[in-house]
């Protein structure tokens, strides 16, 4: 959850260090069956991927793309299960209040994290969210 204020930039900077990977971009999954099921949290996601995914491979069926999903669609599969993998979700939200809204309306998280320059909204996100 980013907000609209720095939503471009944000997004615009994470893509340009993805590139900068190169080759590394590329995250090994612990076993093939893992990597295939991150893979299908990214089928139909083409349009909002960032940068655009790389043509799938066949030298390793273990890795997954570092990928972030721009604006994804909110009861799409990547929005709905945990990821745990390299993909990142981007969504754009007005301000703190709409963030939280956001995260108490769907199940608890396993994790949530709050990253501004303002305690305020750590200590607003830390009160009134839940994760674990």
């Amino acid at each position: 959850l980013v907000s609209e204020s720095v939503f471009e930039a944000f997004a615009k900077e994470l893509e340009t260090q993805i590139e900068a990977l190169g080759e590394r971009r590329t995250c090994r999954m612990i076993h093939a069956a893992h990597a295939r099921r991150v893979r299908s949290l990214l089928e139909k996601q083409e349009d909002y991927a960032r940068p655009p995914l790389p043509e799938p491979t066949t030298d390793d069926n273990t890795c997954v793309p570092v990928t972030l999903l721009i604006a994804p669609a909110v009861d799409s599969p990547v929005m709905q299960e945990e990821i745990f993998g390299p993909l990142l979700p981007l969504i754009k939200v007005s301000g703190m209040k709409e963030a939280i809204e956001f995260v108490r309306k769907r199940p608890k998280p396993l994790v949530t994290y709050c990253y501004s320059p303002d305690p305020q909204a750590w200590e607003a996100f830390r009160l009134d969210t839940s994760s674990g």
